[in-house]
């Protein structure tokens, strides 16, 4: 009788079969590989076989059977798709952030009974965001699928026909307590994390079918660790820019940038994912000069902590100068505890004070100090490069104030708390906004460039990080003295001469620039023993875009981006051209 009235209610909707999608994170050791199929094993395991009249056991076996190597797509992500008469089943792994919404959208659109999604992977203490190649997948990024108008008519026409199971990390905004609050999800009547639903009559076949497909998965599933992710060049040597070049590299929700002048280069940020969207160029550079992350959140700390971590395990290019960055300070974490963050923990939670005792170890066994970078009550710059005759490079803090009380709320979170759970609320044209701490106290940083010739435009570079507007334009209402911020252009010549007591030197700092001086053209650091100087890494495909830094309408002159040496010979200095320009070189896809 009872298949009877099912029959019947799937005879009046058009509505038929279900949607399996699988969200699988490429696991950094073997540990965490095999904790990850576990939870892809729990996820099928609560499949209802009978509410939803779909044979898990037998499509589990055919897929398994099948063994669909996928479609490698972009950096590693790959694509597996299948079909048959009652399930659609897609598998993501590694997936870009735009892949993972069209995919979610397609289930949530499907004219199918049953939707089952399970994540697999790492996910971000306290949000609990999952977190995928270039970005994170957040609560509100599901809602807003889900609250679609198209969606929600769906949902509304068939409301008594539609199921969903949704498994991933009870964290944050995916709480089952949390989610359910939400309008959209009950009336879409979706189950969070529920549990398994085999009976002791199917248990051991259906187990079977799961160990099957499981093995299948593991096959295909590799663990990277870093020393492979992050792989070291053959040839690494220096490049000399014949005029200031600023290269862009993407990297998802958080991107880096490489800015050279001839005889220093500064890069600022990591970009999200653990292979820094840096590495592929970096790596054939014998040194970066200085090292400025702006904000210590996971768009932009877990790529320079995997490029530290992996220069700390073994010696690899390049060497770094100067870490700016505002991590805690010795007593505010314990570092003691790092055992526990790292590639052997099972837990496939990353949190943020992780992150941050991993980096601080890191420079520690590279025998570096990170260097507090806040905005001074003196409004001092920090001078990161001069010589008599070239030009003068400083760095100017916009945010945050050393003296806020935001920074001081974020010390005393360090310890006490997850910094990564903290807001505030912030008045904005008659609106609030709840804005995290970490972005409130993240580094906005202007650099400046005074060339020496007095007929050379003035280069201003302004690295927001991930601060707010209104901190920003309080921090640039207070340097809006300077006179180069006063007009769209401007020369070198018409700079005023700079009073010694408002340029920090290097003999002036903390013990960071006197161990090692600020490196000057005149000081030129050559290669390894084992290395020679190569010619600049050549950039394919790259979206070249040149921003003229004089005030005619004339394109700036027609000349290479830096001039490198020979491979039997040192480096020699280019002559500089008679209108200097800033370039932008974005570096969508750079050579290995």
């Amino acid at each position: 009788m009872a298949d009877e009235t099912s029959s019947a209610t799937s005879a009046f909707s058009p509505l038929s079969g279900g949607y399996l999608l699988i969200v699988l994170s490429e696991p950094h050791s073997e540990q965490h590989k095999q904790v990850l199929l576990e939870h892809l094993a729990k996820g099928l395991a609560s499949w209802d076989s009978v509410g939803t009249q779909i044979d898990i056991e037998s499509e589990l076996r055919n897929i398994a059977t099948q063994c669909p190597n996928g479609e490698e797509v972009r950096n590693g992500e790959k694509l597996i798709q299948l079909a048959s008469d009652s399930l659609v089943t897609e598998i993501l792994i590694q997936p870009q952030l735009s892949t993972l919404k069209q995919c979610m959208r397609n289930l949530l659109a499907s004219f199918t009974r049953h939707r089952h999604v399970i994540h697999a992977g790492y996910t971000l203490s306290g949000p609990g965001s999952w977190i995928l190649q270039d970005g994170t997948y957040e609560c509100g990024d599901f809602l807003h699928i889900v609250q679609d108008p198209e969606i929600q008519r769906l949902y509304r026409a068939y409301e008594s026909s539609i199921t969903m199971d949704l498994h991933c990390a009870d964290e944050g905004q995916w709480s089952a307590e949390q989610i359910n609050q939400e309008l959209a999800i009950k009336a879409a009547k979706i189950s969070i994390n529920p549990p398994g639903r085999l009976s002791a009559s199917e248990s051991q076949s259906q187990q079977d079918a799961v160990n099957s497909f499981i093995r299948y998965i593991s096959d295909i599933l590799p663990s990277v660790t870093l020393d492979h992710l992050l792989e070291p060049s053959d040839v690494v040597g220096n490049i000399r820019f014949n005029h200031p070049t600023l290269y862009v590299f993407p990297g998802g929700q958080g991107d880096s940038a490489l800015f050279g002048i001839s005889g220093f280069n500064i890069l600022v940020d990591g970009g999200f994912g653990r292979k820094p969207c840096f590495w592929d160029f970096t790596r054939h550079l014998d040194r970066l000069d200085a090292v400025v992350m702006t904000r210590s959140n996971a768009s932009s700390l877990s790529g320079l902590t995997g490029a530290i971590c992996r220069k700390a395990s073994s010696p690899v290019y390049p060497q770094m100068g100067h870490i700016f960055c505002n991590l805690p300070r010795d007593g505010e974490i314990d570092l003691n505890d790092i055992d526990q963050a790292d590639s052997t923990s099972e837990s496939l939670t990353v949190n943020i004070n992780d992150l941050c005792r991993a980096m601080s170890t890191g420079l520690g066994a590279l025998q570096l100090k990170a260097q507090p970078i806040y905005r001074s009550a003196t409004l001092e710059p920090i001078n990161l490069y001069h010589k008599v005759g070239h030009g003068t490079l400083d760095m100017f803090i916009i945010s945050p104030s050393a003296n806020s009380p935001e920074v001081k709320e974020l010390m005393r979170l360090w310890r006490s708390g997850d910094v990564s759970t903290a807001f505030r609320t912030v008045k904005m044209g008659g609106k609030e906004f709840r804005i995290p701490l970490l972005d409130i106290v993240s580094v906005c940083a202007l650099l400046v460039w005074q060339p020496a010739d007095p007929n050379e435009a003035v280069t201003r570079l302004l690295f927001p990080g991930s601060a707010p507007q209104h901190k920003i334009l309080e921090g640039l209402e207070k340097f809006k003295q300077l006179e180069f911020l006063k007009s769209p252009v401007f020369m070198a010549k018409d700079m005023a001469p700079v009073p010694s007591s408002a340029v920090i030197t290097p003999s002036s700092t903390s013990s960071a620039f006197t161990k090692s001086p600020v490196k000057t053209k005149s000081s030129t650091s050559s290669s390894s023993p084992r290395h020679t100087p190569i010619e600049p890494v050549p950039v394919k495909a790259a979206v070249r875009k040149e921003v003229s830094s004089s005030s005619s309408g004339k394109p700036p002159p027609k000349s290479s981006d830096h001039s490198g040496g020979s491979s039997n010979a040192k480096e020699t200095d280019a002559k500089p051209p008679s209108r200097p320009a800033t370039k932008i070189i974005k570096a969508d896809v750079l050579s290995s």
